[in-house]
């Protein structure tokens, strides 16, 4: 995100355009809670660009699990979930 004022307003579709996702998705976020909005006019969503970076600051990585392998016992390694 290019540096700019804090409380700049962006429509949905520049939200969408500015992270490459669609509008619909954008609008699935605000109306899950995950993407704070406004609708100064009473029908179309504003999203304050600090709100935009808030979003991406709490989100927490996926956690992923990792294979390794044990020690060979019968000629054949096997393998468990960490």
């Amino acid at each position: 995100m290019p540096d700019s004022n804090p409380a700049e307003l962006l429509t949905v579709p520049e939200v969408a355009k500015e992270l490459k996702y669609t509008e619909a998705t954008v609008r699935t976020w605000i109306k899950q809670g995950k993407l704070r909005a406004i609708r100064p006019t009473g029908r179309e969503y504003r999203v304050r660009r600090s709100d935009l970076g808030a979003m991406f600051r709490t989100i927490e990585p996926e956690t992923t699990s990792v294979i390794t392998p044990l020690v060979e016992t019968s000629g054949v390694a096997q393998f468990t979930p960490q």
